[in-house]
């Protein structure tokens, strides 16, 4: 039997620019990886923690106002303006980027032999038609129960420093779990394809 040859578009056409509120290399590469053409700016937003919400809902409330501080530069410009945040959520505290090769070695200890959410917000804005679209995926991960010298020789090979939650799913970091439960791997990587191809073919 001769194998199957499927045709990629390379490029999604829209009437519509695309702006990715965001410089993120991960991002970015998740676009272009379903042949998205989007311009990438970086929102002026200071993730502040907002007193009152939950984890999943400051996550959501950061890839809104991302989006929305973008807005606010190209106002005149007809555009779907495309935010996203993510964090992990390990007991009530959302974690953040570690940053450091300490601290991602001491995130990863944490989490060693227990279960967290990996949550990923998705905000879409058409600033035409003043119109937005929202989406939160949420991904159970069970940390395997490694040792600090298995921890340590991970964090220095994928040095996932500007990751959330200290892994990157792409790379080694499947080696640091026993399961992981989601309905979209690519949310894992900071911006869920499926979810934002289903809001796009709703405009196009």
């Amino acid at each position: 039997m001769l194998p199957l040859k499927l045709t990629v578009p390379k490029e999604i056409t829209m009437t519509k620019k695309i702006i990715l509120a965001s410089t993120s290399k991960y991002r970015q590469a998740l676009l272009k990886r379903v042949g998205i053409a989007a311009e990438c700016v970086r929102p002026d937003y200071d993730e502040t923690p907002v007193e009152g919400l939950k984890p999943a809902e400051l996550v959501a409330y950061h890839a809104q106002n991302k989006a929305q501080a973008v807005v606010q530069k190209r106002m005149a410009l007809d555009a779907l303006v495309i935010g996203s945040d993510q964090g992990l959520v390990f007991g009530d505290a959302l974690i953040g980027k570690p940053g450091t090769v300490e601290r991602a070695v001491e995130q990863l200890m944490r989490f060693a032999g227990n279960q967290c959410e990996l949550v990923t917000a998705l905000y879409v804005y058409d600033t035409c038609a003043k119109k937005a679209w929202t989406h939160t995926d949420v991904t159970v991960l069970k940390f395997a129960a490694l040792d600090e010298r298995a921890i340590r020789a991970y964090v220095a090979w994928d040095m996932p420093l500007d990751c959330a939650g200290s892994f990157k799913i792409e790379s080694r970091g499947p080696e640091l779990f026993d399961a992981v439960v989601t309905q979209d791997p690519t949310a894992i990587e900071g911006l869920p394809l499926m979810a934002l191809c289903r809001i796009l073919r709703t405009i196009t």
